[in-house]
């Protein structure tokens, strides 16, 4: 369903080669892309982010935190395109400030991890 602003154009969303038009670049373009990105983010981040809280083996953790900052780095590339067509108008969508907020949390817990090779784990600090 399509939810238009202005009344004016109504008319012309509703017309029945205009929502053909409208549905097959969703399923086409924009649906593919967006199960893409989810997934990307589902097995690029969520995961290995999870897996890192059962593994003790640094190696791997060292291997999991990196997919992870990729992912992060790929992520926040939206963000900063975003950014500098909004300005500081970017900031007040909260949306926006969640997606930027955890690209700062994740890199400072991955730089603090790798500095101190997960020495001293203990559950405090795990957690961080």
């Amino acid at each position: 369903m399509i939810y238009i602003e202005d009344n004016e154009f109504n008319e012309f969303y509703n017309l029945d080669i205009i929502r053909k038009v409208i549905d097959y670049q969703f399923n086409e373009k924009t649906k593919p892309f967006l199960s893409f990105m989810f997934k990307f983010y589902l097995f690029g981040f969520v995961l290995p982010f999870i897996l890192t809280m059962t593994v003790e083996w640094v190696l791997l953790l060292n291997v999991f935190y990196s997919i992870c900052l990729f992912v992060q780095l790929f992520f926040i590339s939206f963000e900063w395109i975003q950014l500098k067509q909004q300005h500081w108008k970017y900031f007040t969508d909260p949306f926006n400030v969640n997606d930027f907020s955890q690209f700062v949390l994740f890199t400072y817990i991955y730089f603090y991890k790798m500095l101190t090779q997960f020495e001293g784990d203990n559950m405090i600090s795990m957690y961080l």
